[in-house]
């Protein structure tokens, strides 16, 4: 089985990176043969060459956030969450190659977002404990994309920031919100932060 795993995580480089590793350590625990794409929202890490993906018998796309697969119609494709992904990656992996369909076409909305989407930008801090930084991040943009916003989170922890802003006047966001980072990580914050975050004045 020659396999490609892709993983998209908007929030950082964490999800993506340790989702690719999991997934391909249990597909050589298969015996199965891979290629990695690992993208980031400011650079893209091993990117798929023409001939990996006309040789591959199986894609699986792994994000959380807006991602092209134009390249990818005609290949057997799966496409699911770091969060379903990492809960058992062999099992995942078997599913996938027994529920995986050709990819005929691609929704372009799905390759960027909306223009007319409301735009957030969010920012999770917690200096003593990087992860939950990236798991704030991580879940409110969850909360965001299943109310069809917009939203752009830079992370700051002892790693640094990731995913810095971009300039202000380019981003134009609409509305801002600031919440202890404690606030975040109960199962319904996330989304209440998205829908009672205040306009923001230009």
């Amino acid at each position: 089985m020659n396999l490609l795993i892709i993983t998209a995580c908007p929030n950082g480089m964490v999800t993506s990176v340790l989702t690719s590793r999991l997934l391909e350590a249990a597909a050589h625990r298969l015996g199965w043969s891979t290629a990695v794409e690992v993208h980031d929202p400011k650079a893209i890490g091993s990117p798929l060459t023409p001939a990996q993906i006309a040789n591959a018998d199986l894609v699986v796309v792994v994000k959380t956030g807006p991602l092209p697969l134009q390249r990818f119609v005609g290949k057997r494709v799966v496409q699911s969450t770091p969060s379903e992904a990492l809960l058992d990656p062999e099992g995942f992996l078997r599913s996938a190659a027994d529920t995986a369909t050709e990819l005929r076409q691609v929704d372009e909305a799905d390759a960027a977002p909306s223009a007319g989407k409301p735009k957030l930008v969010a920012i999770t801090a917690c200096p003593t404990g990087v992860a939950h930084t990236f798991m704030a991040a991580e879940a409110l943009q969850q909360a965001a994309a299943r109310k069809g916003y917009d939203l752009q989170v830079e992370t700051r922890g002892s790693v640094g920031a990731r995913n810095v802003l971009d300039p202000w006047p380019s981003r134009r966001p609409t509305r801002c919100c600031w919440r202890p980072i404690s606030r975040w990580m109960s199962p319904v914050s996330p989304a209440s932060a998205c829908s009672a975050a205040a306009p923001v004045s230009h």
